[in-house]
C-alpha cells in the first residue's frame, strides 16, 4: 500500500497554475498565488447550473508557520488534495450501511478532479494554504470512459 501511496502523493502534489480570472495573478515563488479577498468557504459546495448540471467543489485549508520556507510545503499541499478527494468520495460513493468506499471510487475521484486553485493567505503568525478541487459532469463522464477503457483492455 505504501508503494502505491507515495507515487500517488507525488503525482497530485505538483502545484498548478490556475487561470481562473477571479483569483489573483500575483504569485509567490512563481508557484503559489496570493489568495483573493473573496475566498470560497471551506468545505463542500454544490452548485446547480442553468442547464440542470451539478458542479461539486471542495475547498480545504491548512495553517502552517512560515509556509513559503517550510521544507514540507508540497507535502502539505498533497495532503490538502487528498482531503478534498476524501470529502467528495465520501459524499458521492460512501456505502451508507458500512461507511466504506472502494479503491476504484477513490481513483475515480482523483482522476476526475480539476484543480481550481491553490493559494496562500499570509498571516502574522501562520500562513493559510487553500486548495479547491472541482468535479463537473464533463470530468466525471470522461473519467468513467477512461476507466471503462482501461478495464476492457486489462482483461
Amino acid at each position: 500500500m505504501r508503494k502505491l501511496l507515495i507515487p500517488l502523493l507525488a503525482a497530485i502534489a505538483l502545484p498548478t497554475a490556475c487561470s481562473n480570472a477571479e483569483f489573483s495573478e500575483k504569485t509567490v515563488n512563481g508557484d503559489l498565488k496570493i489568495c483573493p479577498e473573496n475566498l470560497p468557504r471551506v468545505g463542500l459546495d454544490i452548485r446547480t447550473l442553468d442547464n440542470d448540471q451539478t458542479i461539486f467543489r471542495v475547498t480545504k485549508k491548512i495553517s502552517i508557520k512560515n509556509a513559503l520556507k517550510n521544507d514540507f510545503l508540497q507535502d502539505h499541499i498533497a495532503l490538502l488534495k487528498l482531503e478534498a478527494v476524501k470529502t467528495i468520495t465520501q459524499f458521492m460513493y460512501q456505502d451508507l450501511e458500512t461507511g466504506k468506499t472502494s479503491w476504484d471510487e477513490v481513483q475515480s475521484s482523483i482522476a476526475t478532479m480539476k484543480e481550481k486553485y491553490i493559494c496562500i493567505k499570509k498571516g502574522s503568525s501562520t500562513d493559510e494554504i487553500f486548495f479547491t478541487g472541482e468535479w463537473s459532469p464533463k470530468s466525471l463522464k470522461r473519467g468513467r470512459k477512461i476507466f471503462e477503457y482501461h478495464k476492457v483492455h486489462a482483461e
